[in-house]
């Protein structure tokens, strides 16, 4: 991760780290001991001037003009689940999902290579990444979806840039379908859904009305065309009629955490919340971990 953020600082930004405060996004899940590994090697190695270490989905929620609610944050690699309060995250009932934009470009692939593709390639998963993102969708209903499909099933055709042509049919809708039934890549974990109504049931019943109410899709997968109708059905059916559920989708997607960041760092206010220099050298690394939400 250093050699990461020293190309990022030296090579992307053109920016020295010594003179500027730094605002990291960090997942949901985060463990305390990782935040303090995190800061030593800023501190220390990069001798930022000060650090604020910010949850992702608070900052996605923020993104979307939100203070309360609930940030749904998918990304490539895990599905968060965060309920929010006030601008801080409830974290006893924070949850996540181990499937994600990954997963979905795997079993993508799977699904091309039985009709008889050739795809083993990094290569080959990064093309299949990018037809994932342009033409894969969620389906309302998968079962519908699949059994109703025309004869023949619309398919459409894409090149690779090596030349050869894929043709997507169902596995438009199929390979999306892993968020919700994690079986179909083997997994035992609950839908994405039902995570989604375990994570709010779990905070207090006071709250459930604005949390429902207020539920937000960020991250890459969490902008994928349908995702938020089916999301939106799927808890409808498990919430009780007397409680709304209005499922949104952060206007800046995949950028959500990023435009947040930048969203706080403009307040007036931030300047107390920083974590400074000295503040880790007469505190040590934990206080960054008491000072972040």
């Amino acid at each position: 991760m250093e050699k990461i953020w020293h190309y990022s600082f030296y090579r992307v930004l053109c920016a020295a780290p010594e003179q500027h405060p730094l605002l990291l996004t960090e997942p949901p899940s985060a463990a305390p001991s990782t935040k303090e590994k995190v800061s030593q090697i800023l501190f220390e190695t990069f001798n930022v001037p000060a650090l604020y270490l910010a949850n992702q989905g608070v900052l996605s929620l923020y993104a979307s003009g939100l203070t309360w609610g609930t940030a749904i944050e998918s990304g490539e690699g895990m599905t968060h689940f965060v309920p929010i309060s006030e601008g801080c995250p409830l974290h006893q009932s924070t949850m996540k999902m181990e499937v994600a934009g990954q997963d979905i470009t795997l079993y993508l692939m799977q699904l091309l290579s039985a009709k008889g593709n050739s795809l083993i390639s990094t290569g080959d998963r990064e093309c299949i990444r990018h037809l994932k993102e342009k033409h894969c969708y969620v389906a309302m209903d998968f079962d519908k979806e699949r059994t109703e499909a025309p004869s023949p099933p619309p398919t459409e055709k894409c090149l690779l840039p090596d030349g050869r042509e894929i043709t997507l049919g169902q596995e438009r809708f199929s390979a999306p379908e892993v968020l919700f039934h994690t079986d179909l890549i083997g997994r035992h974990s609950l839908g994405a859904h039902m995570i989604a109504f375990r994570c709010v049931s779990s905070c207090d019943p006071a709250l459930w009305k604005i949390l429902f109410d207020n539920i937000v899709l960020s991250g890459g997968t969490g902008s994928c065309v349908g995702l938020r109708s089916r999301m939106q059905r799927e808890l409808c059916a498990l919430v009780s009629p007397t409680i709304a559920v209005e499922v949104s989708t952060c206007p800046f997607s995949k950028y959500g955490a990023w435009v947040g960041g930048s969203m706080l760092c403009s307040l007036s206010t931030f300047k107390d919340m920083w974590v400074t220099s000295k503040e880790y050298q007469d505190l040590g690394s934990s206080v960054v971990c008491r000072r972040s939400f």
